[in-house]
């Protein structure tokens, strides 16, 4: 998963800019960063589901669905509960994925100019570091630690 600074970057890059509200999706977007500023991680997944659900190319609502998977990963970890953060995790892993496609497809709708291609930096060194980790075919138990390691803000 992406570094500290890298997982700042992110973070700021999507919060600095509230989604315009003509944008499919936008209000279900813009509450989702509400709750992940709340650390209400289980309702800014659902509002960051929904508004993927109205609108599937909404590339900032994946990368932020994708960070807020990897916070729940960390709860459910540090609750003990390793295969639930493991699969949070892969999913986790999955929309980051999906994230970089719709970047790499220029699919930005709160993003712009520099931005973009900060945020697509940051998305594709995040995914080397995933590579690099699942070369070793971790265990659900060895994604749990990785998980928990996962930094707060």
């Amino acid at each position: 998963m992406p570094t500290r600074p890298a997982l700042r970057a992110i973070l700021l890059l999507a919060a600095l800019v509230s989604c315009d509200a003509g944008v499919k999706g936008a209000r279900d977007y813009n509450a989702g960063i509400d709750a992940f500023k709340l650390r209400d991680y289980a309702r800014a997944r659902e509002r960051f589901e929904q508004a993927i659900a109205l609108n599937p190319d909404f590339s900032e609502a994946v990368l932020y669905l994708s960070t807020t998977r990897t916070r729940l990963a960390r709860e459910a970890a540090l609750a003990g509960h390793k295969k639930e953060a493991a699969a949070l995790w892969r999913q986790s892993v999955a929309d980051r994925r999906r994230a970089k496609e719709l970047m790499d497809e220029g699919k930005f709708f709160v993003s712009v100019g520099a931005e973009q291609e900060s945020a697509k930096q940051e998305v594709a060194r995040s995914l080397a570091s995933v590579a690099r980790f699942l070369e070793f075919s971790p265990t659900d138990e060895q994604i749990a630690e990785a998980a928990r390691s996962v930094p707060e803000d």
